[in-house]
């Protein structure tokens, strides 16, 4: 074939876009691009002719999306591995299965199995949605160096051993896999000590040090009922007289019962806040 012919038969006006460039496929309305093709790949829902939920790459007559059964297209797009139907890459197989493999190729800490310290990343990597991405990411030559030196050993899995490494753009997004899961699950363990530390949060999110995550909201909870006043008072007779009580807890008590302060304020009262006026 001549580059002449070549060009008449691969260079083609996509059938959806409208494009001049080379086809990727000649389904039932056309010759169909590389990027429209990638799009429908990504089109899933239920076929209005066979009423069937699957992937839906191919169009009517009116142009709306139905299953490559009702479309006529001879090519199937179920993974060899998993029967996942979708995009398929090099054998045949879907961008997970894919992506599984890459992954277990790369981390491989001389065993045939992925390094122990890394199987949270990979849980990560493959938990999120687009995994062509990952692996478009993952054809950084730099970032797979990096990933194969602590894999194997080489590289100590420390902060301080990645911090000898360069390219340190590449480093610092190695290091930081902080996603909102994460953010999620670490307030959800201790709110009580996670929640002092969202001004550092936010600060390192406006700095550009951690990706921008949403931090969960402080939640208040109250009493479903009033302290009535007689138990007010019981209370504070007790915090007044009972010496079996800390001191510090007893004048604490003491001033949430009497003037109504929240125990955020009453923590960085100090010695020179209190005024004698020698009334009492």
């Amino acid at each position: 074939m001549t580059p002449e012919e070549y060009e008449r038969w691969m260079i083609r006006d996509c059938a959806r876009c409208g494009r001049r460039a080379s086809k990727s496929a000649e389904w039932s309305d056309g010759p169909i691009c590389r990027t429209c093709y990638d799009r429908a790949m990504r089109v899933r829902g239920r076929c209005p002719c066979c009423d069937n939920d699957r992937l839906l790459p191919g169009r009517d007559t009116d142009g709306a999306p139905i299953c490559r059964d009702c479309a006529g297209i001879v090519r199937d797009f179920f993974c060899d591995r998993c029967g996942f139907e979708g995009l398929l890459l090099g054998g045949r197989l879907c961008e997970h299965c894919t992506l599984a493999d890459t992954l277990a190729r790369l981390l491989d800490d001389g065993t045939g199995r992925v390094a122990p310290a890394f199987l949270p990343l990979v849980k990560i990597l493959l938990e999120m949605d687009r995994p062509k991405s990952r692996l478009i990411w993952l054809r950084n030559p730099n970032l797979v160096r990096l990933l194969q030196g602590p894999a194997t050993g080489r590289i100590p899995l420390t902060h301080d051993g990645l911090h000898q490494e360069t390219p340190w753009r590449t480093v610092t997004h190695l290091r930081d896999q902080c996603q909102q899961a994460d953010i999620d699950a670490w307030h959800t363990e201790c709110g009580a000590t996670r929640r002092p530390t969202q001004s550092f949060l936010r600060w390192c999110m406006t700095s550009g040090r951690m990706p921008r995550l949403t931090l969960p909201p402080a939640v208040i909870t109250q009493d479903s009922e009033p302290l009535h006043q007689h138990r007010r008072l019981a209370i504070l007779r007790r915090v007044l007289n009972d010496v079996s009580l800390p001191l510090r807890a007893r004048v604490a008590g003491a001033l949430v019962l009497l003037y109504a302060q929240p125990v955020s304020r009453i923590v960085r009262l100090t010695v020179d806040d209190v005024i004698d006026d020698e009334t009492s």
